[in-house]
C-alpha cells in the first residue's frame, strides 16, 4: 500500500494529474467544451469550474489552517461557485488550469517550508498537509476521467494517482456508500497494483484493508482502477472492463447502487 502520510508522493500524483487534464484540455474547442462529461447533469467545461472553484475553496483551507481560524463552510463556498458557475465555458476552461496549477504551487511551497506545520478539522478528520492534499487529489483524478472518458470512452484513471487514492479508500468508503444490500461480506482482490480488502454490509457499509476469501460470501476480482471508480459510482456497465469476475450471492448492480457516486 502507498504511504498515504507523504506528502511529495500525493504532490507528485497531483501534478501528474493536473499535466495530464491540461493535455486533454487544451486542444478542445469551444463546442467540445459545451459537449457532456460523464456526469449527465455537466458539460466538460462545467466539470472544469468545478475543479477550478475547489481549488480555490481548497485555499480557503490552507488559509484557516495556517491561521488557526474556523474551516470555512458554505457561506464562504458560495460565492465562489457562483462566480465560476458565471463564467463562459472557454474561461471556466482556462481559469480551471490556472487554478489547478496555483494550488499545486502553493501545496509545494509549504511542503518545502519546514517551519510551517498545519492541522485542519474537516469532516471529523485532523489533516495535516498530506492530508489536505489527499482531498484534492483524488477529486482531481476522478473529475479529470469525467472530462477525458467523455472523449475517450476507453479511459482509466490517470495510474499516477491509483496506488494513492486506493491507500485511503477504507477510511472514506463508508461515506460513500448510500444503500446497504446486505448483509454479506465481500471479499475484494486487485491488480496493478495487488490489494486486498473486504466489504461488510450489515447496518452500514464499511470496507476494510485485508481479504479473507474462505471467511466471506462472495468475491471480487477487478483492477485497482475499476475498484476506485466501483467506489466513486463510475463503473456502469459500458466501462466496466473484461476482466472483472465476481461470485457469491452479490452481483455487481448491487454494489453500483450501493456506491452511486457524488
Amino acid at each position: 500500500m502507498a504511504d498515504n502520510t507523504d506528502i511529495t508522493q500525493w504532490l507528485e500524483a497531483m501534478r501528474a494529474s493536473q499535466d495530464h487534464l491540461a493535455s486533454i484540455v487544451a486542444p478542445l474547442d469551444p463546442a467540445a467544451l459545451r459537449t457532456q462529461s460523464y456526469d449527465t447533469e455537466w458539460t466538460i467545461a462545467e466539470v472544469l469550474s468545478h475543479l477550478g472553484s475547489q481549488a480555490e475553496i481548497f485555499n480557503l483551507f490552507i488559509d484557516a489552517a495556517a491561521s488557526g481560524a474556523p474551516t470555512p463552510g458554505a457561506e464562504q463556498f458560495a460565492p465562489v461557485w457562483e462566480r465560476w458557475n458565471a463564467l463562459p465555458p472557454e474561461e471556466q476552461a482556462a481559469g480551471a488550469l490556472a487554478a489547478g496549477a496555483a494550488i499545486i504551487e502553493r501545496f509545494e511551497a509549504l511542503a518545502d517550508d519546514e517551519s510551517t506545520s498545519l492541522t485542519l478539522d474537516f469532516a471529523g478528520m485532523t489533516l495535516d498537509l498530506a492530508g489536505v492534499a489527499s482531498l484534492r487529489t483524488p477529486e482531481h483524478v476522478i473529475h479529470t476521467w469525467d472530462v477525458e472518458v467523455a472523449l475517450d470512452p476507453a479511459a482509466t484513471l490517470n495510474p499516477a494517482g491509483v496506488p494513492l487514492i486506493a491507500s485511503v479508500l477504507s477510511q472514506r468508503a463508508g461515506r460513500f456508500a448510500k444503500t446497504v444490500p446486505g448483509p454479506f461480506t465481500l471479499a475484494v482482490q486487485t491488480s496493478d497494483p495487488e490489494l486486498a480488502w473486504t466489504i461488510t454490509a450489515a447496518d452500514a457499509v464499511a470496507l476494510t484493508e485485508g481479504a479473507d476469501a474462505a471467511e466471506t460470501d462472495a468475491e471480487l476480482q477487478l483492477p485497482t482502477e475499476a475498484f476506485i471508480r466501483l467506489l466513486y459510482g463510475r463503473l456502469d456497465e459500458a466501462h466496466t472492463p473484461a476482466d472483472i469476475a465476481i461470485s457469491g450471492p452479490v452481483t455487481l448492480d448491487q454494489l453500483r447502487a450501493t456506491f452511486p457516486g457524488f
